[in-house]
C-alpha cells in the first residue's frame, strides 16, 4: 500500500524584526520501509538495536522520518519506540518499523541458550528438519497465530544438547 505524506510541514513564521518566512510542501508517495537488521537469531536476554529506513516511490530515501516500531509477540520480543529491543522468551517475533501506513519487518529468533538452534530439535534428522522448514516457509504469510502455544513452527525454539 503506497500512501501519499508531506515531506515538510508548510511554516510562515513572523515575527517582529526577524520577517516572515515559508518552506514549500512536496507531498510523497511513501513506497517501502526497511529494517535492518532484517533477520538475526539472539539469545534470551540479549538486547539489539533496530535500524529503519523510509523510501519514496522513485526509491529514494526519506530523511528524517520518525517511524512507529512494534512487535507480533512483545512477550518474545519487546521493542522501544526507538527501535531498542529486548529477547524475553526463546521463540519467534517479527518487529516492524511503520510509517502512514507502509510497514518493514526483521524476523528475530529468540534461543534459550547459545548452544540452542531454532532449526532443529533433539532427535530429528536432516531430512526431517528440511521437511520442516519447508512447511514452515509455506505457511508463512503473516499468519497470526499470536498465542504461543506451540502449534506454530515458530513457537518451538529447541536445544541439540
Amino acid at each position: 500500500m503506497q500512501t501519499t505524506s508531506m515531506a515538510r510541514v508548510i511554516v510562515a513564521l513572523c515575527a517582529g524584526a526577524f520577517g516572515c518566512r515559508t518552506e514549500f510542501v512536496t507531498p510523497v508517495t511513501v513506497g517501502r520501509v526497511t529494517v535492518d537488521p532484517v533477520e538475526i537469531s539472539i539469545s534470551l536476554g540479549d538486547a539489539l538495536q533496530f535500524s529503519a529506513a523510509v523510501f519514496d516511490e522513485y526509491d529514494a530515501s526519506l530523511q528524517g522520518v520518525a517511524v512507529a516500531w512494534s512487535s507480533d509477540r512483545p512477550s518474545v520480543v519487546a521493542v522501544e519506540p526507538d527501535g531498542s529491543a529486548r529477547a524475553l522468551r526463546a521463540g519467534s517475533a517479527r518487529v516492524r518499523a511503520s510509517f502512514n501506513g507502509v510497514s518493514g519487518a526483521a524476523r528475530v529468533t529468540v534461543l534459550s541458550s547459545p548452544d540452542c538452534s531454532p532449526s532443529r530439535t533433539k532427535g530429528q534428522d536432516k531430512g526431517e528438519d528440511k521437511d520442516r522448514r519447508e512447511d514452515a516457509d509455506d505457511n508463512d504469510d503473516d499468519d497470526d497465530d499470536d498465542d504461543d502455544d506451540g502449534d506454530d513452527p515458530d513457537d518451538r525454539v529447541a536445544c541439540d544438547r
